[in-house]
Formats: C-alpha cells, sequence, structure tokens
C-alpha cells in the first residue's frame, strides 16, 4: 500500500508533471503548428489556382470577344467602293489572325494547365477527375466558339460584304451562339472553382 502511494505521488508530483507537460507539449505542438501551416498554405495555394483559373477564362472571353467586335464593326463601316473594300478586307484578315494567334497561344492550354495542377493541390482523386471532364468540356465550348465564328471571318475577309440578309444572318447567329457557348463556359468556370477551393 505503501509503494503504491509513493508510486502515485510520484505522478503527482509538479516535477513529473512539468516533465509530462514538456514532454506531451513538444511532440504535440510542433505537430499541430506544422500541420495548421500546411493547411492554410494550402488553401492558399487553392485561392491562388482558382484566381488564375478566373483571370485565364476572362481573359479568353475578352479575346473571342476581341474577335467578335472586329468582325462586327468592319461589316459595319465596310466601304462600298470595291477597291477600297478589298483593302479592308486584307485588313480584316491580318486583324484577324493576329487577334486569333493571341486566342490560341493562351486559350486552349490554360485549363489543362489548371487540370495539372490540381495534382499539386491535394485534391482527392474524384475531385481531379471531375476538373478533368469540366476541363474537357471547356474545350468542346471552345471549339464550339470558333466554330462559330468561321463562316462571318471566312465570308467577310474573302466574300462579298454588302449589307445582305445572308451577312446580317451570319452575325446574328454569331452573337447568338458566342452568348450561349461563354455562358456555358461562365458555369464550367464556376464549377471548377468550387472544385479547387473547397475543402
Amino acid at each position: 500500500m505503501e509503494q503504491k502511494e509513493r508510486q502515485s505521488g510520484v505522478w503527482a508530483h509538479p516535477l513529473t508533471l512539468l516533465l509530462l507537460g514538456t514532454l506531451l507539449t513538444s511532440a504535440i505542438v510542433p505537430y499541430l503548428s506544422t500541420k495548421i501551416t500546411h493547411n492554410r498554405i494550402l488553401q492558399e495555394e487553392r485561392i491562388r489556382t482558382a484566381r488564375k483559373i478566373f483571370d485565364d477564362s476572362e481573359l479568353t472571353e475578352k479575346q473571342l470577344n476581341m474577335i467578335r467586335t472586329k468582325l462586327e464593326s468592319f461589316y459595319k463601316d465596310a466601304s462600298e467602293e470595291p477597291k477600297r473594300r478589298r483593302a479592308e478586307q486584307e485588313e480584316l484578315r491580318k486583324e484577324m489572325n493576329i487577334a486569333y494567334a493571341q486566342f490560341d497561344a493562351h486559350s486552349w492550354y490554360w485549363c489543362s494547365s489548371a487540370s495539372f495542377e490540381s495534382g499539386y493541390l491535394e485534391l482527392d482523386g474524384s475531385r481531379r477527375t471531375k476538373i478533368r471532364e469540366l476541363c474537357s468540356s471547356y474545350s468542346k465550348s471552345l471549339k464550339g466558339s470558333i466554330s462559330a465564328i468561321d463562316p462571318a471571318w471566312g465570308q467577310f475577309v474573302s466574300g462579298s460584304v454588302g449589307r445582305s440578309e445572308f451577312n446580317s444572318a451570319l452575325l446574328t447567329d454569331l452573337h447568338k451562339n458566342l452568348d450561349t457557348l461563354a455562358s456555358e463556359r461562365a458555369q464550367l468556370v464556376g464549377q471548377l472553382i468550387v472544385l479547387v477551393t473547397s475543402n
């Protein structure tokens, strides 16, 4: 009995409690601190990636809108005089090639890069799979936008540009299709951002 009291007295001794507290603190506090820091950095990186997704998608939409605006402006301002109109068409061809090259250099690649980066964000496999699926849908939507632009582009740089029902219908279809596809991409980007930032 006396030995039991002595043993329990050792555990109740302030120096023993201090030593035990120090050991626990030296093991638990660094672990918790590291875990908290890791989670904070990871969340900051996820937010940075989400912001990059938003910025890249916004740039893509601006580039597509610039291409649309070039076609609309050309149609509205095209000269009726054939020689002058031919020079305007050649100028449009150059401007469209530059605008498309800028679009092409950026817009096809950012989503697949975001999909690749999702592996570093410690997202689970199902979220990474969903991100890849969304990026595939985004790419299909971009292809749809280019398909919507092509008829007006081809007509305005090499065909008859005068005011006609045919040319007016080209622009009407262009507006409708691009607006629908832009709305579709906005939803895809919203889903991407949620997948990247949610815990």
